[in-house]
């Protein structure tokens, strides 16, 4: 499977992702051109069909998954989690929090309790819609 980060950046052998990738940003961080919404639809399903289209998906090359607290209250951050567990560095996770989250300290809770409902130390972003009017309330993440 090809990893997250450029070959020379985790000591791996080069091999071509099945998806076309771009670089996100400014970073040394290749994500893939599409992305899996881990919203309604993937919810819609069992869990253990989920998870396997998730599975799939990031086997097929798709390394760019987007969840939310707000989907499934925590249920989809949960199952995205699971996958998490054993393919971490194959993928590059965009979560958001919720607009309520009105100070720097609850964000930062939201933020927590996502991640460890996502079994990680980190996510590529953490949105927040607040964020785009009270830059106080802007955080960033130093790494996918």
């Amino acid at each position: 499977m090809p990893a997250l980060l450029p070959a020379a950046a985790t000591g791996e052998s080069a091999t071509a992702p099945l998806m076309p990738r771009r670089t996100l940003g400014r970073t040394a961080v290749s994500v893939s051109i599409l992305a899996m919404g881990c919203g309604s639809r993937f919810l819609a399903f069992p869990a253990e069909q989920a998870t396997a289209a998730l599975e799939n998906a990031v086997g097929l090359g798709i390394n760019d998954l987007d969840t939310a607290m707000d989907y499934g209250n925590g249920e989809s951050e949960t199952r995205v989690g699971r996958v998490l567990a054993v393919r971490r560095r194959e993928v590059c996770v965009a979560t958001k929090i919720p607009p309520g989250s009105r100070t720097r300290d609850a964000a930062l809770r939201d933020v927590e309790a996502g991640l460890k409902r996502l079994r990680t130390d980190h996510s590529a972003l953490s949105l927040h819609r607040a964020g785009l009017h009270r830059p106080d309330l802007a955080m960033h993440a130093p790494r996918c």
